[in-house]
């Protein structure tokens, strides 16, 4: 699948970090409060990067089902390993052990001669790894590489857990993002998926015909993951109880999950969207809020174009945020084609009508 990334979408959000350039741009919807958008923003980079400065590159994944909160988180993410290479801090997953301290004193003094000036005790084990240094963002030990080799041996060997299947969409050596893909999936969710594997160079480790639960515990295991980002925002399902950094419950796999837009609101992520013009689903663009599966989710019904049976204003139009779900719930999907039928039905008698008192 051949991607052509939009030239327009920007990565680099410094703009964003400057305050006063950001007090200063054209908000697009009134209901955001910049002062606090933006002390949100620089609190989730904030977040990212304390991640990234607890774990190892490769212990970390990322959650994506494809929805808009993810991708602003993903972008976000993004520009905190964008940052991190773009100001030369190699090895900054590194920053737990003393060797890794010393390996990035030795970075800064030999940047340009790729790592390879390390004490003897690490050359040896680092060199292969500092070669791709600059590609891959991947300054792990030897050891690392060799538990990245074997749980990649691992996952190619379950059936249930792959590598996406199009070589073109999918980096190894890029973040490691989990997606659920299940037959009730949207196909558009399906596809957008795989552009953001593209678009980000993601490692993307699909899981399908398993439960979440299941899925989890295989993944956390052979990838060796022990923190990862997800896009929750309070508000969402089981979010009240958590914080930036929170483990799993007990009964599920073990890993932190690191929050970074918990306390951004609805309008908040399409600002953001719009500000840096991220690539979203297209979902959205047909009235759909909140984005599950195929039978329990359906178009906003307050997007509902008025004098129209089934169209639909764009996701951003929504004015009450705290209706955000209210296209999603258990036999929605059947309701609402019941109640489309009868809009149908109740329409052609109508103009039946009409018709005859022409």
């Amino acid at each position: 699948m051949t991607v052509s990334v939009n030239e327009s979408i920007k990565f680099n959000i410094d703009f964003i970090i400057d305050k006063k350039k950001f007090l200063e741009y054209e908000k697009h919807n009134n209901k955001i409060n910049k002062e606090e958008f933006y002390i949100k923003i620089i609190e989730s980079i904030e977040t990212i990067e304390c991640a990234f400065n607890k774990f190892d590159f490769h212990e970390i994944a990322l959650s994506f089902n494809g929805g808009k909160d993810c991708c602003v988180l993903l972008h976000l993410i993004n520009y905190v390993l964008l940052k991190k290479i773009r100001n030369g801090i190699n090895n900054s997953c590194n920053n737990n052990n003393t060797n890794s301290n010393n390996n990035n004193n030795n970075n800064n003094n030999n940047n340009n001669n790729n790592n390879n000036n390390n004490n003897n005790n690490n050359n040896n084990n680092n060199n292969n790894n500092n070669n791709n240094n600059n590609n891959n963002n991947n300054n792990n030990n030897n050891n690392n590489n060799n538990n990245n080799n074997n749980t990649n041996n691992n996952s190619s060997q379950n059936n249930q857990i792959n590598n996406h299947p199009n070589n073109n969409n999918t980096n190894k050596s890029g973040l490691k993002t989990i997606y659920f893909q299940t037959p009730d999936s949207f196909n558009q969710v399906n596809e957008f998926t795989e552009i953001c594997s593209s678009v980000y160079n993601l490692n993307l480790l699909e899981v399908s015909s398993i439960g979440i639960k299941e899925g989890l515990e295989k993944i956390i295991t052979c990838e060796n993951i022990k923190a990862v980002f997800i896009g929750i925002r309070f508000g969402d399902p089981n979010s009240l109880h958590l914080e930036k950094f929170s483990y799993t419950d007990p009964g599920w796999p073990h890993f932190l999950r690191v929050n970074p837009i918990l306390n951004w609101n609805y309008h908040e992520i399409w600002e953001f969207i719009k500000i840096c013009n991220i690539p979203y689903c297209e979902l959205y663009d047909q009235g759909y809020t909140s984005i599950g599966q195929q039978h329990d989710t359906i178009p906003n019904p307050d997007l509902l174009i008025p004098s129209t049976l089934d169209q639909y204003y764009h996701a951003n139009r929504l004015e009450n945020a705290e209706n955000e779900r209210k296209g999603r719930g258990k036999n929605i999907k059947q309701i609402y084609q019941q109640q489309l039928l009868e809009k149908q039905q109740k329409q052609q008698q109508e103009d039946q009508q009409n018709y005859r008192n022409i």
